[in-house]
């Protein structure tokens, strides 16, 4: 058998010309996308965070579409290097249902505008809880995440001071009763955190720092609620000073609006995404209602779930509770030895910490934001993180060898 000769001038096959030299462009896209893949959960959080900002001070819708499409960018960067775009995790099923119902909530909603603004910020916190849980480094983004978590406590609080002044008052440590539970919540879960770390985690000096910072962060909590532990230890709260406008009577007024008939579809589709004060108040101009500024939510977060999202919220909410306990329990019976232990016992106590306050309040779920002539709707990003937490402290605790 013959081969076929060599042209002249040659020794044989050539290598192939190197991709740089062929298709500069290629390879500066394929550096690019490496970069990115390398980054993807602190750009993903960076870009959901633009959103936020960007319709909490009403800069412009556009730029809040492009902190969206900033924050997907992942997803082709890992599809160019031939990486997994999205990984499963054990709460895809409850975020579809979410969004589903919150999708729902924005149709019928009669501020589209309030209620569009309010459906990005959760689009937002799903796209980074998404590319957080896919990382290949999830060790490295958890303790990045649990410091966010307490620089986003400051930024929240000078964000209120300064672009809403008005909430400023003697009464309850400079901030208005609302705005101070708002701030005391992602304090309380910074405080869990910590928690679990000094408890169960690290050891010698850190541990030291790490039980200052929580008994530092447990008094703030105290104090800044210090006057609502009092009401709602003795009932005050629940009942009110005339038995008539405590949270009981307040629940079943919302529970009445979920099943009014002059409310369409009311409660399998909610009362509209964000819009629990325009029903409840019968009017759109909420800032010229007397008494509007001192009730603005039901003070209850799984109410504020179904009038936001209806049935496929509380649906939602029911199949992430089963998730969560069981994803608790493995961590929690898990080896004491591993380095995630401590980390992962504080999400499961600030998960618990979220749903006992989401019993007398709203906060968990989201909020208003208010300003001189306008109303605003945030959905709450600490649950989404949460639960993004959950499933890596249980990747580390349970699947991974020490």
């Amino acid at each position: 058998m013959h081969s076929t000769p060599e042209p002249s001038g040659t020794t044989g096959p050539q290598p192939p010309a190197a991709p740089g030299r062929a298709n500069p462009a290629a390879a500066c896209l394929a550096k690019a996308a490496d970069a990115l893949v390398a980054v993807a959960p602190p750009w993903s959080i960076l870009s959901a965070l633009l959103v936020y900002l960007s319709y909490l001070m009403d800069i412009s819708p556009v730029l809040t579409w492009a902190g969206l499409v900033l924050a997907c960018l992942p997803y082709p960067a890992r599809l160019l290097r031939g990486q997994k775009v999205i990984a499963r995790t054990p709460f895809d099923i409850p975020m579809v249902l979410l969004l589903l119902g919150a999708l729902v909530g924005l149709c019928i909603s009669p501020e589209r505008a309030m209620s569009l603004g309010a459906f990005q910020c959760l689009l937002a916190v799903v796209i980074a809880y998404s590319v957080l849980t896919s990382d290949r480094r999830p060790a490295f983004w958890m303790k990045v995440m649990v410091v966010l978590l307490l620089l986003g406590f400051v930024a929240v609080l000078i964000l209120i001071l300064v672009h809403n002044p008005q909430v400023y008052n003697q009464r309850s440590l400079g901030l208005s009763r609302d705005t101070n539970h708002g701030l005391a919540f992602q304090l309380a879960v910074a405080a869990a955190l910590l928690f679990g770390v000094a408890a169960f985690g690290t050891r010698g000096k850190t541990r030291v720092l790490v039980t200052l910072v929580f008994l530092a962060a447990a008094t703030a909590v105290v104090v800044m609620t210090w006057q609502s532990l009092h009401s709602l230890i003795t009932g005050e709260s629940l009942s009110g000073h005339d038995g008539t406008s405590g949270r009981l009577q307040l629940w079943g007024r919302t529970v009445d609006l979920l099943s009014a008939s002059t409310v369409s579809g009311a409660p399998f589709t909610g009362l509209g995404l964000g819009c629990w004060a325009q029903a409840y108040y019968g009017r759109m101009d909420l800032w010229n209602v007397p008494g509007f500024w001192e009730l603005t939510h039901p003070h209850n977060a799984y109410l504020e779930l179904v009038c936001n999202a209806g049935v496929l919220g509380a649906l939602s909410l029911a199949v992430a509770l089963v998730i969560g306990t069981r994803l608790s329990l493995e961590i929690i019976t898990s080896a004491r030895r591993r380095p995630a232990y401590g980390l992962g016992i504080g999400v499961v106590l600030a998960g618990i910490v979220t749903l006992l306050v989401g019993l007398v309040e709203s906060a968990p779920m989201g909020a208003p934001h208010l300003g001189a002539q306008t109303y605003q709707y945030v959905i709450c990003p600490i649950p989404g993180a949460l639960a993004a937490f959950l499933v890596i402290s249980h990747h580390l605790t349970t699947q991974e060898a020490t």
